[in-house]
């Protein structure tokens, strides 16, 4: 069945006939070039038209002319050379030769053939004008239609397709394109870049569930799931300090005091305002017998969370082997009970020094007195509350 766009690129390929006709490498090379690229203008023309109007023009039009199924491979290869014998032709100084020629007539007649005009053979043509000469003859000497296009079986579609190309319609599909490199870019950056934001949410989503975790088996009392887990957290987050609290708590309640001096010292360098931080630090240096030192991080624990009774309750425990026990009992008052309530009440009363205030430790300055803390002051991190009767817990 003919449609009109098929009728419109018929008649647009008359205007390319009789320059197809006419091609002869004898001629003037420049009359065979201009002959060319007119009868290329005219073919152009004629698969627009097939296609129901383009913008497209050379490759992009002959590959889509084929993605629609109204060339066979044989047809659009047939057509790419003659596209080549016309770029060829439009340079300057050059010229054409039998292969041109051959090129344009083949392009021509298999676009004869899709269009159901021709016999699609490489050396036929259109009835209406006869068989071309072979190439190198004469103008004028006639060519008989070569054996392999006499009967020919029209195939499925428009035309008849070359004696060599199969009528089965696998052969028709659409062959496999390779993607541009442009695009092989755009998608390895962007294969990038969602690797890159697995690892990240893996990363920031992990480690507080191995945080989570470590507590949770701390408090069953699997300590050495409590420390893999603690591990794994800081080795994923180093800037942070409670991984490092937790790990010196581990070691000091295994008697290792120097491994939890190097945690809690890191903790408190990754975040020097962590008041879990400063009272682990303070708790240690009670460990050591260093209530001197045990009250100067637990007052800045206190002071970067007045909220917090534990640090409260062992700066009561300090203050007591100080024998400042007024205002030792002051803190333990504000704490109520809890592990440090032992050392409170079991540690020795010192009488006051002559001239010493209530609440004053023995050659101290009075509390209000204390100089800031040397670190900044800034948000508490987010902290797990400590039972009643167990041991404080970061």
């Amino acid at each position: 069945m003919t449609t009109p766009n098929h009728r419109t690129a018929m008649a647009a390929l008359d205007a390319a006939r009789p320059l197809i006709t006419r091609l002869d490498p004898t001629r003037h090379p420049e009359e065979v070039a201009a002959d060319l690229i007119e009868a290329w203008g005219a073919v152009e023309t004629s698969l627009r038209a097939l296609l129901g109007g383009s913008g497209l023009g050379g490759q992009a039009l002959v590959g889509e002319v084929r993605q629609r199924g109204l060339l066979d491979y044989r047809h659009a290869h047939d057509l790419l050379g003659f596209l080549a014998a016309r770029d060829r032709a439009s340079r300057q100084g050059y010229r054409p030769d039998h292969a041109d020629v051959d090129a344009a007539r083949s392009g021509f007649q298999s676009l004869e053939a899709a269009l159901g005009l021709g016999i699609g053979a490489p050396t036929g043509v259109h009835r209406a004008v006869g068989p071309l000469p072979p190439p190198g003859a004469a103008p004028g000497t006639p060519a008989p239609l070569p054996p392999a296009a006499v009967g020919a079986r029209p195939g499925p579609g428009l035309g008849a397709p070359a004696p060599d190309v199969p009528l089965d319609p696998v052969a028709r599909r659409t062959p496999f394109r390779r993607p541009s490199r442009s695009v092989l870019v755009v998608g390895i950056v962007a294969l990038a870049a969602i690797l890159a934001g697995a690892y990240w949410w893996m990363s920031e989503s992990q480690s507080p569930r191995a945080l989570e975790r470590g507590v949770v088996a701390y408090q069953a009392g699997q300590k050495d799931i409590a420390r893999r887990e603690f591990q794994a957290a800081a080795d994923d987050h180093p800037e942070l300090a409670l991984p490092r609290v937790w790990l010196a708590r581990l070691a000091r309640e295994d008697g290792d005091l120097p491994r939890a001096t190097n945690e809690v010292t890191r903790a408190i360098q990754n975040e020097p305002a962590n008041a879990i931080a400063l009272r682990e630090m303070g708790q240690l240096q009670l460990q050591v017998n260093r209530p001197d030192l045990a009250i100067n991080f637990l007052r800045r624990a206190i002071e970067a969370n007045n909220a917090d009774r534990v640090a409260q309750g062992w700066m009561a425990c300090a203050l007591t082997r100080q024998g400042n026990v007024q205002l030792a009992q002051s803190f333990a008052q504000r704490a109520g009970q809890g592990d440090w309530s032992g050392c409170v009440n079991a540690a020795p009363t010192m009488p006051m020094a002559p001239g010493q205030m209530p609440g004053q430790m023995p050659g101290q300055l009075p509390p209000a007195a204390y100089p800031a803390a040397p670190y900044p002051q800034g948000a508490v991190p987010q902290q797990y509350p400590a039972p009643q009767g167990v041991a404080p817990r970061p």
